[in-house]
């Protein structure tokens, strides 16, 4: 609900994108209005809902719920305004391996293991127009994954995300824009970390 629109260029790029080798995907964040707005989501899923699965013995455990909110206003009106969106994801379900009894890592590997996740996600956004030709906004985005699962030995995965964007459009004419970006990303990916 955070997002407004998105745009996905495959090929082609112009120079402000760089060497990018791949896809580029543009997302613009929703921005707030002169009204108050805002929005409260929840999306669950339990366990009594769940089938076998065709290849499990037993039903293996899955719960999930998702809750999400924004709100968005003026600061000043027709001049300042604000936006803000979070989002809590819980998921517990399982990993089942099953090889065929005649790999030689049957015996070793097969089996029903823990599986899980939790997400958080927050964001805000100021933007304010001085006059027609400067606006200006600045948006702060954090996200912490703790993604959790025993396979063998337990395996812990822990993503933190704070990233801070400043942003400065300067139109200077009916057909020219000057836009500057300053951003900082600071990711701390401790991926497969042994848990004691």
């Amino acid at each position: 609900d955070a997002v407004q629109e998105f745009r996905v260029l495959r090929n082609q790029f112009d120079a402000e994108y760089a060497r990018a080798g791949t896809a580029v995907v543009n997302v613009v964040t929703r921005s707030g209005t002169n009204d108050l707005h805002g929005q409260l989501s929840y999306f669950g899923r339990d366990d009594k809902l769940n089938s076998k699965n065709a290849f499990a013995k037993t039903k293996p455990p899955f719960d999930s719920a998702r809750v999400s909110g924004t709100v968005g206003g003026p600061i000043a009106r027709n001049k300042a305004f604000y936006f803000g969106a979070l989002e809590y994801v819980r998921e517990n379900s399982v990993r089942i391996i099953a090889l065929n009894a005649t790999n030689p890592f049957a015996s070793q590997f097969n089996g029903v293991y823990d599986n899980g996740r939790r997400q958080k996600t927050a964001q805000a956004k100021i933007d304010y127009t001085l006059n027609p030709q400067h606006a200006f906004s600045v948006r702060y985005l954090y996200d912490n994954q703790d993604i959790f699962e025993t396979y063998e030995l337990s395996e812990n995965t822990n993503l933190d995300v704070n990233d801070l964007a400043a942003h400065w459009n300067w139109t200077l004419g009916g057909s020219m824009l000057n836009s500057v970006v300053c951003q900082f990303l600071d990711q701390d990916t401790q991926r497969f970390q042994m848990a004691q």
